[in-house]
């Protein structure tokens, strides 16, 4: 719910006082985090580091757009895809590091200071770019956020709960909510927290597909493939982490390439790059008796997935501009 929020205020206030606030709440709730007490107050921790997270993940994006022009874009994009492609590296193995030497608190005492040093060189790198005068879609911050509690809630709860009728109840009225919110952000004409006529640039639209499906199908493959990777095959923490190696690798190595090539090409229905999940042959490997050879089943499907995450993400950015609908 903050992603929505988080985009307008940044028009509002600036994208970088946005960022400095969700980079130091997120910074601060790190460290609550770790010396949280009970799981009560860790998971509200998690609750604060994520709306800092919210906060600040939205200015990126606008960032990018606003000081770059179009033919440029891919190749900017590129340099952040080969920073997440380094941390995605060095993050899932700092982690197991510290978990097998240290213990679990230590995986958020690290955010601290390097959230630290990240609030300086942003503070004096980021530009401050002009701000605009937005009315604030308070209908449409109320309905979204109703409609993503009574959703996520009900899907956390359903496993425990055997999904009981009262979940389907919850997803219908989240549903029902959503169904809502679209409803008024097309009738809204006193600016909608979401324009629904930027999705009349096939661009902008496709991308964004394509960013969502990818993100939805790693998302839930690299949770369980980490489970599985500890629990059936008892590897160490550092030892699972080093299966995402070869992802990380190729998305620092490919990102810079694949930035100039998106620059020079303008898509067209012609001009098509097909990456598809490999989530079968995830299925497959998991279903192996010998650990060993279904790890490296694990780590192609693993590194496929996320180079074609890295591709649509990096095009999604280098869309035109888009033009308001007629």
């Amino acid at each position: 719910m903050p992603l929505l929020v988080a985009g307008r205020l940044g028009d509002r206030f600036g994208p970088k006082n946005l960022y400095l606030i969700g980079l130091a709440t997120f910074t601060a709730a790190s460290l609550w985090c770790g010396l949280a007490g009970s799981i009560h107050g860790l998971v509200t921790a998690r609750v604060v580091q994520g709306v800092g997270a919210g906060l600040l993940t939205p200015q990126t994006m606008s960032v990018f757009t606003r000081i770059f022009p179009p033919e440029r874009r891919g190749v900017a994009a590129s340099v952040g895809g080969a920073a997440v492609g380094v941390a995605t590296l060095a993050g899932p193995l700092v982690g197991g590091v510290l978990i097998d030497q240290l213990d679990w608190q230590w995986i958020f005492f690290v955010n601290v200071p390097i959230g630290i040093i990240a609030l300086g060189l942003a503070a004096r790198l980021m530009p401050t770019l002009p701000t605009h005068s937005h009315r604030f879609d308070v209908i449409g911050v109320v309905l979204s956020g109703i409609a993503l509690f009574l959703i996520v809630f009900a899907l956390q709860e359903a496993p425990s709960n055997d999904w009981a009728p009262w979940i389907w109840g919850m997803i219908a009225a989240g549903l029902a909510m959503t169904a809502a919110f679209v409803y008024w952000q097309f009738v809204n004409q006193n600016e909608p927290l979401i324009p629904l006529r930027v999705f009349s640039d096939r661009n902008f639209s496709v991308s964004s597909l394509g960013v969502t499906v990818i993100a939805f199908a790693w998302t839930a493959m690299v949770l369980p493939v980490m489970f599985y990777a500890q629990t059936a095959c008892g590897l160490s923490a550092t030892r699972a982490a080093l299966l995402t190696a070869p992802m990380a690798v190729a998305t620092a190595v490919l990102s810079p390439f694949v930035g100039r090539i998106v620059d020079r090409s303008t898509p067209s229905p012609g001009r098509r790059l097909r990456v598809r999940p490999d989530d079968h042959l995830v299925d497959l490997a998991v279903h192996r008796d010998d650990c060993h050879r279904s790890g490296l089943a694990i780590v192609v499907a693993v590194h496929r997935n996320w180079c074609g995450y890295g591709v649509h993400r990096i095009a999604a950015v280098r869309h035109r501009d888009p033009q308001p609908a007629a």
